[in-house]
């Protein structure tokens, strides 16, 4: 928690109090006005704290629905981000999210490891808890090296997640 009350994001040291802040309005100012989202979840060093200074931005961005391409989406996200750093954002859809998920999607592991949610409607937090479920019961879990493995079976289902109501 920060002297100001709001919750640390945790992205770096005291320095990048600024990126904290810039991150929230790219979200909460810029994203959310154009596109629906579901989750924003910071990944990679700066969620791990091992950033150093001029590390980049990760972000998982994940959307309800979207009618452009993966390249599109990448492109209109990107054009938004006017911080010095560079981003790097990885948008996907619920359902795509939970494909990669099911497919052990590296990055989508990564986050759900330990990424640090930014914004959650819920949906991040349930993919998240079905995938710590899949942890324990051995479905899913990481080699030796440090690399995923292929998961065992599905580690979660659109049911789990979206209830009793169909998604497509």
């Amino acid at each position: 928690m920060r002297k100001d009350g709001r919750e640390d994001l945790g992205v770096g040291s005291l320095e990048d109090e600024d990126l904290e802040e810039e991150l929230r309005e790219f979200v909460y100012r810029k994203l959310l006005n154009k596109f629906e989202v579901v989750s924003v979840i910071l990944i990679g060093s700066r969620a791990r704290g091992d950033s150093l200074k001029g590390s980049d931005v990760d972000l998982l961005v994940i959307l309800e629905r979207c009618d452009m391409s993966y390249f599109e989406r990448v492109q209109s996200i990107i054009s938004l981000w006017k911080h010095r750093l560079v981003l790097n954002v990885f948008p996907y859809t619920t359902l795509e999210t939970i494909r990669l998920t099911n497919r052990g999607f590296i990055t989508v592991l990564d986050a759900l490891e330990h990424g640090v949610i930014i914004y959650d409607n819920g949906f991040f937090s349930r993919l998240r808890e079905k995938f710590r479920e899949a942890l324990k019961s051995g479905i899913i879990a990481r080699s030796k090296r440090g690399w995923w493995k292929v998961p065992t079976r599905k580690i979660v289902n659109n049911e789990d997640i979206f209830g009793g109501k169909e998604e497509t």
